[in-house]
């Protein structure tokens, strides 16, 4: 057979491949090998039409031959990443890729191939930097790949100045919709994320990244049964997918479905037994479930694959009741020493860890000064703006004027919602999850946790597209109707359905709704608000101490403790003029001190009857999800009444309060 009608076979057997004749193409190709055993184009054409066919070792044999005749042709490197890939030969992909690689520095898909292996092989960090790669040199633009790059060294405004230049000439881009909704997400701005991601997928319903953060948009907006059906659609297209199984696992806990939840980790943790991250998310679980031993036990495992794990170090710290012994504290000096100064989270999170520790251990001012490290780490991850507070207090003033007030009193005598919420306000750490405890044990109230629901309300009713603009809230409840302002309360009670069953009363104790009381009114007219006191000596300091995992940046700098406490004060003294009957503040000492008498006064002020059981909350067995979990599982003491003494010498701006 003459060289040319090699060439006419080969482009004949193409021609097969597009149209999906992949049998009829496999067999011109094995002519033309024998015809022509040197020719690359005819490997080429067998290994495609055998990868297509599912003969994969011969597919891989073929594209072998092809890379040795010649190993320039950079599409028979890419073709040789997939077949190995489809081989599940994970260290063997990662070899022929990191080949490949020397050749085509530049080729997106092999890059890809290379993250999905280090992924497999559990090395997280270069699985997450090749995947930078390979979205990076697939951008469509080169203004595309810098904002992309932009992004990646978390210069958002810069990766947003790209993002929208290259929009305007392309407005479909699904590509860099995604990427801008990536931006929105990571500066706060949940709604424009959204609306951006379900653009790119109206666009792309395929585009698996885009879905995956469409996902994680809605969890952070608390739409959790939402997210959970973006992942079902994302295990459709990529069965088996760790990442996506794991933030599966994270959204059924999100859910209130523990078991679930625990039984994914499981299974992940059973092909993936080294990898720490999973460790402590199945730990976590196990302690909001209250399953203690269990949970420690998942958090040792975390730091045996990862020694320097400052997660796993605080979430044992932050169970308040786990004692490190000698040589894990020495352990967590070596970390704090090893640990990079830009590691700033896992940094904070082993100091936050050391401090406790050297606490227990009596070692005052060593443990202090740990305190003050972590929390200076944090102070510069998350400022606290004074300003801000202050002006939302102003704005709550001048809008809720007696006017609103009266209105909002002929609201509770018109159409009461069905249930009932229990709002849980004011500093955290004074003592709110033990209130919840107390009141989740009665039989007419179900618990929840901390709802995000009514500071997200707050953020669309504000309408700020940019940080700069305006924030229109509260002024803008005037627009809307009594209709839309019941309907308002209803939405933000069923959002919490599946949290809890059907109880005429449920508790949302987010302490950062004391800002938010005139809002909870006026679409929550019969609401009933506990205002949660403590020493603020006693909570200012454990606050300090405590690694919150977002929304509490006043808590990094006792100056700023101090300021957020006087404004508390300040706001809450407004409120309780604004709504005297439905406003009772309940001082935490006292609850330690007079239990019962304190558990009457809640429950008269619910107009619910004394029980029992409120007594023995520590026995309720439902979930519990903050700081204080494992402490409200054990009966009333007053070990940590005075915890902040030892250290009152360092505490004088806490202590002119």
């Amino acid at each position: 057979m003459t060289e040319p009608d090699i060439m006419h076979l080969i482009q004949q057997g193409q021609k097969l491949l597009a149209s999906g004749e992949s049998r009829e193409a496999y067999n011109i190709g094995l002519a033309a090998v024998a015809s022509s055993p040197n020719s690359t184009d005819s490997h080429l054409l067998v290994a495609i039409a055998a990868q297509q066919l599912k003969k994969l070792e011969i597919a891989f044999d073929s594209i072998t031959k092809v890379i040795k005749l010649n190993p320039n042709i950079e599409l028979a490197h890419v073709v040789r990443a997939n077949i190995s890939s489809q081989l599940n030969s994970v260290k063997t992909t990662m070899e022929l890729c990191k080949n490949s690689i020397q050749y085509f520095p530049n080729n997106s898909q092999i890059w890809f191939h290379i993250s999905q292996s280090e992924y497999k092989l559990n090395n997280h960090a270069s699985a997450d930097s090749a995947f930078k790669k390979h979205l990076v040199l697939s951008a469509s633009s080169p203004i595309l790949g810098e904002a992309l790059k932009q992004f990646f060294k978390q210069d958002f405004l810069s990766s947003e100045k790209a993002v929208r230049q290259h929009l305007n000439k392309h407005p479909n881009d699904v590509s860099a919709l995604r990427l801008l909704g990536e931006i929105a997400l990571n500066l706060g701005v949940f709604d424009d994320a959204q609306r951006l991601f379900e653009k790119a997928l109206s666009l792309a319903p395929k585009y698996s990244l885009a879905r995956l953060n469409y996902a994680h948009v809605l969890t952070k907006r608390e739409r959790n049964k939402e997210a959970l059906n973006q992942i079902q659609l994302l295990e459709k297209q990529q069965p088996n997918h760790p990442p996506i199984l794991t933030i599966k696992a994270a959204t059924l806990v999100k859910l209130g479905r523990y078991k679930e939840s625990v039984s994914l980790y499981k299974e992940l943790l059973k092909a993936q037994p080294n990898q720490p991250e999973l460790w402590a998310s199945l730990g976590h679980t196990y302690k909001t479930t209250g399953e203690k031993q269990k949970c420690v036990s998942a958090y040792l495992n975390a730091l045996k694959f990862k020694p320097d794990y400052g997660d796993a170090y605080w979430s044992l710290a932050n169970l308040k009741t786990y004692e490190f012994n000698d040589e894990q504290v020495t352990q967590m000096h070596q970390s704090y020493a090893r640990c990079h100064p830009h590691q700033n989270e896992n940094l904070a999170q082993i100091c936050f860890a050391l401090a406790k520790a050297l606490e227990s251990k009596k070692k005052i001012d060593e443990s202090f000064h740990y305190y003050q490290i972590g929390n200076q780490i944090k102070s510069e991850l998350e400022p606290y703006d004074r300003k801000e507070l202050e002006q939302l207090g102003q704005r709550n003033k001048a809008y809720f004027n007696q006017e609103k007030i009266s209105a909002i009193s002929t609201l509770k005598r018109s159409k009461p919602h069905k249930t009932t919420p229990i709002f849980i306000v004011g500093l955290p750490r004074s003592g709110s999850t033990l209130l919840e405890q107390i009141l989740a044990t009665h039989s007419q109230v179900d618990g929840t946790k901390e709802l995000a629901d009514i500071i997200s309300l707050t953020r669309k009713l504000g309408n700020r597209k940019k940080k700069q603009d305006n924030d229109e809230y509260p002024q803008s409840l005037a627009k809307l109707t009594e209709r839309e302002k019941w309907l308002l309360g209803q939405e933000y009670i069923n959002s919490s359905a599946h949290l809890r069953n059907d109880a005429p009363y449920f508790i949302d104790k987010m302490p950062n709704n004391f800002q938010h009381i005139g809002l909870i009114k006026t679409i929550l007219p019969n609401a009933k608000i506990i205002d949660a006191r403590r020493n603020p000596v006693a909570s200012g300091f454990s606050c300090y101490k405590q690694l919150f995992a977002t929304g509490q940046n006043f808590s990094y700098d006792l100056k700023d403790i101090q300021h957020y406490y006087q404004h508390y004060l300040l706001q809450m003294e407004f409120w309780k003029n604004c709504f005297p009957d439905d406003i009772i503040t309940i001082q935490y000492e006292k609850v330690i001190h007079q239990t019962e008498q304190q558990i009457r006064k809640l429950l008269g002020f619910l107009n619910l009857d004394f029980e029992v059981n409120c007594l023995d909350f520590h026995k309720n067995d439902r979930a519990v999800a903050t700081a204080s979990a494992e402490q409200v599982r054990q009966p009333i003491n007053t070990k940590g009444l005075d915890a902040w003494q030892p250290y009152q010498h360092h505490l004088s701006i806490l202590l002119s309060i």
